[in-house]
């Protein structure tokens, strides 16, 4: 989804795992460690050094894995739980969605 966001801006060429990390990070709450940086018009991208890489993709993990077990606890009920689990999925694809189009608007 975000490549495809990427090339409606015609952005094809500025994708780093930085860019992609920071846009995860700012929609699931990880923004303490940022790699994003907006400034006006425009969106700076840090360089990562690789232990920033990592506090990140463990602070990720966290966020992930607590929603994942609120969605397997609500699966015991199955109606509720699908319901629950659907919603979810579409409002965590949509953030994503609507923080790249936000970021690929700008210069970056």
């Amino acid at each position: 989804m975000l490549y495809d966001i990427e090339m409606a801006y015609g952005k094809d060429n500025v994708i780093t795992v930085e860019l992609l990390l920071g846009i995860f990070g700012l929609t699931l709450g990880a923004g303490g460690i940022s790699l994003l940086t907006m400034h006006e018009s425009k969106v700076l991208v840090r360089r990562a050094s690789l232990q920033v890489i990592q506090q990140i993709i463990k602070s990720l993990a966290g966020q992930v894995t607590q929603r994942l077990m609120k969605a397997t606890i609500s699966k015991w009920r199955p109606i509720v739980g699908a319901a629950a689990v659907a919603a979810w999925s579409y409002s965590s694809t949509n953030q994503i969605g609507q923080k790249a189009v936000e970021i690929f608007e700008k210069d970056i």
